[in-house]
């Protein structure tokens, strides 16, 4: 990642998590850096539906859009990846 690339997530993780607030938004930096090193797993929490907020951070901020982005949520049952949505599965080891 980039220091443009790295500028580019602090103002995004701003504007999500809110500008008067640095010790979030430092420490989901370090949560996103070790992801992409593979050393964690990022995992986000929180209220309402997440699935536009990973993707963003897995696609355009993080990985890329060459990246695959997978879901296993049992809700959503075995879908494709569409324009709206990434595919996902019932079943995490199908998933994974």
């Amino acid at each position: 990642m980039t220091a443009a690339d790295d500028a580019a997530l602090r103002s995004y993780l701003e504007r999500i998590l809110g500008w008067r607030n640095p010790d979030a938004i430092d420490r989901a930096l370090r949560s996103i850096h070790l992801g992409v090193a593979h050393q964690a797993a990022l995992v986000l929490r929180g209220e309402g539906d997440l699935v536009p907020l990973a993707v963003a951070l897995h696609h355009r901020r993080a990985l890329g859009m060459a990246a695959p982005f997978i879901m296993s949520d049992p809700r959503r049952g075995n879908t494709p990846a569409s324009v709206r949505s990434p595919a996902n599965y019932e079943h995490c080891l199908a998933a994974f």
